[in-house]
């Protein structure tokens, strides 16, 4: 009989990843800081106007690359991150894990009516960053046909919802009314 040893590691990743096994992660979640000045766990706003990006850059690299190297084939990467640092962060992984292993992008909606963080637009959502370790190794299975809830797809006919899947964002809209 095969018993899974299923484990959390919580703190500053990239210590923690460092203690871990090549290969030996299935999944992989991190919400690293945003760069949006906030003081928790780390220094935040890493640098000044466009420097704040790279030195944010700098910081995550080698924190990507462990994860990259804990993974298992099979496994699968996913990255919370908002508007600050979301283009920055898609080229990076793109660059550690390959273009070709990215999974998707996932649109979370946290507030509806938006939080005003600044003097333009209410954001309401944020971001979550899914990367393969190996897209053809994968076994990561987001389809499931006893989740999805054709009220949650209004003015969709029912064949544009039933033929949505992990790689789409959304099902396609039917020419007919």
């Amino acid at each position: 009989m095969n018993h899974a040893v299923h484990t959390l590691h919580v703190g500053d990743n990239l210590p923690v990843l460092q203690t871990l096994p090549d290969g030996s992660v299935d999944l992989i979640y991190t919400d690293p800081p945003y760069n949006t000045g906030s003081d928790f766990a780390y220094r935040d706003r890493h640098g000044a106007g466009a420097g704040r990006h790279a030195a944010w850059v700098e910081m995550m690299r080698p924190r990507l690359v462990e994860a990259r190297r804990v993974l298992a084939d099979h496994g699968a990467l996913f990255i919370s991150i908002d508007d600050n640092e979301m283009a920055h962060l898609r080229l990076l992984l793109d660059e550690v894990f390959g273009e070709e292993q990215f999974i998707a992008q996932i649109v979370v909606n946290l507030n509806a009516k938006g939080r005003q963080l600044g003097p333009w637009f209410a954001t309401s959502h944020e971001y979550l960053l899914v990367f393969a370790r190996d897209i053809e190794a994968c076994r990561l299975d987001a389809t499931s046909a006893h989740t999805v809830l054709e009220s949650d797809f209004p003015g969709l006919p029912t064949t544009a919802v039933a033929t949505g899947c992990c790689r789409c964002a959304t099902p396609t809209r039917s020419s007919t009314p």
